[in-house]
């Protein structure tokens, strides 16, 4: 029992603290900051339903609250600014919140649909520059889920209690300290400085991948950062009619009719096959001036660099980032223009940008792109649809062959082969290798050539395993030249590598094997480190040897003047700068290099027209939206079924085609556990069918994202039917 004198003090206390309470509440400071509240708690709201609706599940939102907590305070400290600056525009808390949640429910659910049928978010660009050609695989794939349905209802119900929730009207001191401070810290946050938030927090910005920027990083942050490749500087001079003036202005180079009127042997080879090979990470190791190889690595490209046309290119990129310098060996243009750190594949490709597999698109070839690698990666599928390709074949349509932890070059030198021996005309094929793709150390099962020198035991290991990758992909070249070689029928290749390797931290082998020096000038470091070696070969004896150093971007328009095939106004002012000026230095070391700037501001007006204005020059041509291919399919096409029978055994057994190692058998759309057993059969094993048999049965292959990339037709079948078979 209670004491009597405890029970008066607990009354007293108790009674004390809520006249307390009453007398904070009465405060002004407290009611202020009290009516304030949701702008503190409207932040956390907006990032959470932007990220569950983007990924599709509240439990992923919150495991990636938990997991990256520097990445979800710089979101947080965004969305808080935002919604500050938002409130000073309204003048209103509740209006400020209305618009904001109103505005990220219809993003994140534009965002989640994204992701669904493409495999990426709502990226910036998509809104904000040129473009519309939709995803060639999104009709593959559903709008909604069952997680994005979710998000949308409870998106609605914290929009519906936002009406409801008292507002406060904000003074005018108040809305100017809130813009002003707001504009600040969100300048600061998208500069990173003065406030330097991205370096204290460390978040690892992946712009060769949205997908995992997103999901790393957080929406906002990473969309506030991708903000800065969306506004490209537009050049002057670059009005409608100045640049139809300049473009009129250009000279032209010799048709292909009156190149044949010249050249009249050239006649029977008017439409010969063109092979663009891109070798990963391709270089001379036997550069190195104080190391030694057992053996050459590279001899058959050694002795075609002798014999044929060829030289060295000058690569925009160190490393990777290959898709930079696809995007100017295939276009023509620089990524010099672009802004700093620009990947053109993701951010400026989402139109007809004119490319050489469009060019001969139009004088009828096959144009195929080849990549072992994922058809999502640098956004490949939409680019290389963008560019005018009318297949492409990437790596989930390859046999499951592999050298180290890539796909062996020798099966994309098969792939060309197929392609071209499977269409009726001329072909086109651009193609990637991946097997000496880095990083290198401890990389190979075994190494034949072996390396000594003044190296370190990783420096040693780091080349004997490129040594290897790199006689890969002469020994795989050499079967291709030859096939042609042997074939006879009309063929140009031109091979060349991306960018240089990187071999080892702070350029370890370069620094330890004597080619790369502390003292190299910037000049010296760009002549080292950004040029890699190109041939062309054919089997018509076109052109007379030569010996080239040249830009990746005057590569195309040089391979249509070797092969004699007509250009567009661009490839041919491109070729005619070349001649001129073969060199264009890379923006780190633009200062070391004179270059004639009256022309580089015309090159750049004409690229900008391509990228991000109206095309005048396409329209000109004539060619104007007619870039993209009108048909484009991944791999081979939808696969057929031709029978679906349960065996002896009680497998299923699906046999059609032509199906690839990740094919899936589906009932009524349901993926069933499924084994690749050829291009021609799949089989289910009993244990992994479901009771009931009957129904719609279809193949279909995803990709790692889980988005479909290829699916069959539909062959309805009862049990009986099955058992028939």
């Amino acid at each position: 029992m209670t004491h009597p004198h405890k029970a008066r003090w607990l009354a007293k206390s108790s009674s004390m603290l809520k006249n307390r309470g009453k007398a904070v509440f009465r405060q002004a400071w407290f009611r202020f900051v009290l009516k304030r509240a949701a702008l503190v708690v409207l932040p956390f709201l907006l990032v959470f339903l932007t990220e569950a609706l983007t990924r599709q599940s509240w439990y992923a939102a919150f495991v990636w609250m938990a997991d990256y907590n520097n990445e979800f305070v710089l979101n947080y400290w965004i969305a808080f600014w935002v919604t500050l600056v938002t409130a000073a525009l309204t003048g209103r808390t509740r209006a400020a919140s209305v618009l904001l949640l109103a505005g990220i429910t219809v993003t994140g659910i534009w965002s989640g649909i994204s992701m669904n049928r493409t495999g990426l978010p709502l990226l910036p660009w998509v809104i904000m520059l040129p473009g519309g050609e939709p995803d060639p695989v999104a009709g593959l794939n559903p709008h909604l889920t069952s997680g994005l349905l979710a998000g949308v209802v409870i998106a609605a119900a914290v929009l519906m209690l936002a009406f409801r929730i008292p507002g406060t009207r904000l003074g005018r001191r108040e809305r100017l300290l809130y813009a002003a401070s707001g504009l600040l810290i969100l300048g600061s946050a998208y500069l990173n400085s003065p406030l330097p938030f991205t370096d204290h927090l460390r978040l690892p910005w992946i712009h060769y991948e949205q997908e995992a920027n997103y999901s790393r990083n957080g929406f906002w942050a990473s969309t506030l950062d991708n903000l800065h490749f969306v506004a490209p500087v537009r050049p002057a001079g670059s009005a409608k009619g100045e640049l139809r003036s300049l473009i009129r202005s250009l000279p032209a180079s010799p048709s292909y009719a009156e190149q044949i009127r010249s050249q009249p042997e050239k006649a029977s080879h008017e439409h010969p096959n063109v092979i663009v090979l891109l070798s990963e990470s391709f270089w001379d190791p036997t550069l190195l001036p104080e190391v030694r190889f057992s053996e050459d690595p590279i001899p058959f490209f050694h002795s075609m660099m002798a014999e044929t046309t060829g030289g060295w290119m000058l690569s925009p990129q160190f490393s990777g980032t290959t898709a930079n310098v696809e995007f100017e060996v295939l276009t023509g243009n620089s990524v010099r223009f672009l802004p700093k750190d620009a990947i053109a594949y993701i951010s400026y490709m989402g139109r007809g940008v004119d490319s050489l597999a469009g060019i001969y698109a139009r004088q009828g070839y096959t144009t195929t792109a080849i990549n072992p690698y994922f058809n999502w990666f640098f956004n490949s599928r939409n680019v290389y649809r963008n560019m005018g390709f009318s297949r492409f074949i990437s790596c989930e349509f390859f046999e499951p062959r592999f050298h180290g932890p890539n796909f062996e070059d020798s099966q994309v030198m098969d792939k060309i082969i197929e392609a071209m021996d499977s269409s009726p005309g001329p072909d086109f094929v651009f193609a990637n290798t991946m097997e000496n793709h880095g990083s290198y150390e401890n990389k190979f099962y075994s190494n034949p050539i072996s390396v000594s020198g003044p190296l370190s035991a990783k420096a040693k290991n780091i080349l004997e395993n490129y040594a290897t990758g790199a006689q890969a992909f002469d020994q795989a070249f050499r079967k291709l030249v030859e096939h042609y070689r042997k074939s006879g029928e009309p063929t140009v290749i031109l091979s060349f590598g991306d960018h240089l390797p990187g071999l080892g931290p702070d350029y370890l082998a370069y620094r330890e094997g004597g080619f790369l020096h502390k003292e190299d000038s910037d000049a010296q470091k760009m002549e080292k480190l950004h040029y890699t070696p190109f041939v062309i070969w054919d089997n018509m004896k076109l052109q007379p040897r030569e010996s080239l150093r040249m830009n990746a971007s005057f590569l195309g328009p040089y391979l249509l003047h070797y092969a004699g095939s007509p250009g567009t106004y661009y490839t041919d002012y491109l070729y005619a700068l070349s001649q001129k000026q073969p060199i264009i230095p890379i923006r780190p070391y633009a200062h070391a290099y004179p270059a004639d700037n009256k022309e580089l501001a015309d090159y750049k007006r004409l690229q900008y027209d391509i990228l991000f204005g109206s095309q005048e020059g396409y329209r000109l041509q004539g060619i104007a939206g007619s870039v993209p291919a009108a048909r484009f399919e991944m791999g081979y096409g939808s696969p057929a079924l031709a029978k679906i029978f349960r065996d002896t055994t009680g497998k299923l057994v699906v046999e059609g085609g032509r199906f690839s190692s990740d094919s899936e058998v589906c009932l009524d759309g349901k993926p069933l556990h499924t084994v690749y057993d050829s291009p021609q059969r799949l089989t289910v094993w009993p244990e992994d069918l479901p009771p009931v048999l009957a129904g719609a049965w279809s193949v279909q292959l995803a990709d790692r994202k889980h988005t479909i990339i290829s699916r069959s037709g539909e062959l309805v079948l009862s049990a009986e039917e099955l058992e028939a078979h």
